[in-house]
């Protein structure tokens, strides 16, 4: 954060010629959480069959220190990502893993007017902010996003492949929903109480939205009790160049083994330790998109799909069609060699 023209183009100039860079203007009255900011992150499934669903119950991150414009080096004020927040004397002071649930929020937002200078309900959130009022906010932007990209999502037309994106929004003092920035391969590590409950529950979902009507239950098999908490988000989808038509023979197949792969992990994974982002960031990354996600997932649940999918497979040979940039039809499939070296 920066508080001046010459202060962004000194720190521009001091990167290597050529590297990317983003500047946006810094939101300085945000809505706050008892003085403190925060961010929501809103997950964002997106189907093979190019259908986009919000998860109801994603969550809220805040940070661990009171909002101040003045001060803008203490990263612990304006940042709320868990790599700042953590390791803070003042982590969970607040809220578990400073984390809270839609439902939690909705009671800080939507608490009664403070009665006195000493009453705990005193909040910093104008009247007529409400939950719903953001929720509908997040919706419109989503479908505004998704509906301009959707059909490019999957040049290559892979049939079984889906992607969990995880949106950042901010709510400034007037109610109004931003949208901050649009993550792929979303965090899934399970800090505190509600994100080790939440988690799991939303990867069960993704899965029977996302690769369970294309592999249906074998017969007398205990099938987990459907999920109904992803949404479905009109996002007035249109055709164009990039739109790609669906595969067929060896691809169909191969992506057919990928989702499979992907279901036997889940099986096998299923209520086991959390580990390094838990076991559900690895079953999620076979059919979730890009190389990235597979860098982030643990390497251990890997070798485990990789030996499901076919003990046989040279490492050299493609490791899952869905492996790559789906946005980028040059990119080439990600291999274990390639995986284990990254």
């Amino acid at each position: 954060v920066f508080d001046s023209r010459k202060a962004v183009d000194q720190h521009v100039q001091a990167q290597s010629y050529g590297s990317p860079w983003i500047v946006q203007r810094y939101i300085t009255d945000p809505l706050l959480v008892r003085g403190r900011k925060f961010d929501i992150r809103q997950y964002v499934l997106v189907t093979s069959k190019l259908e986009v669903y919000m998860y109801r119950d994603s969550y809220v991150r805040t940070c661990s220190a009171q909002y101040d414009t003045e001060n803008l080096e203490d990263k612990s004020i304006h940042l709320t990502n868990d790599a700042v927040q953590k390791h803070l004397e003042t982590y969970g002071d607040f809220e578990d893993a400073n984390k809270l649930s839609f439902d939690e929020f909705k009671a800080v937002i939507e608490a009664p007017e403070p009665k006195g200078d000493g009453d705990e309900a005193a909040k910093d959130v104008p009247t007529g902010v409400t939950m719903e009022g953001i929720w509908a906010g997040m919706r419109h932007i989503v479908g505004h996003v998704m509906g301009a990209v959707v059909d490019r999502l999957n040049p290559l037309g892979y049939d079984y492949c889906f992607e969990l994106y995880g949106f950042d929004f901010m709510v400034d003092s007037r109610g109004n929903v931003l949208l901050i920035e649009i993550n792929t391969s979303p965090a899934l590590f399970r800090h505190g109480k509600y994100l080790t409950e939440m988690l799991p529950r939303m990867m069960e979902e993704t899965f029977q939205r996302a690769v369970d009507p294309l592999f249906p239950a074998p017969s007398g098999a205990e099938v987990p009790a459907a999920l109904e908490r992803y949404e479905l988000v009109p996002c007035g989808r249109r055709a164009g160049p990039g739109a790609a038509a669906p595969l067929s023979g060896n691809a169909r197949l191969r992506n057919a083994g990928v989702a499979a792969a992907a279901k036997l992990t889940r099986t096998a994974t299923n209520g086991a330790g959390a580990g390094a982002g838990g076991p559900y960031a690895a079953a999620a990354a076979p059919v979730g998109g890009g190389a990235k996600a597979a860098r982030l997932a643990n390497p251990t649940l890997f070798d485990e799909v990789h030996s499901n999918f076919g003990k046989r497979r040279s490492n050299d040979l493609p490791f899952f069609g869905a492996a790559k940039d789906m946005s980028d039809p040059t990119s080439q499939p990600l291999t274990m060699s390639k995986l284990q070296s990254q």
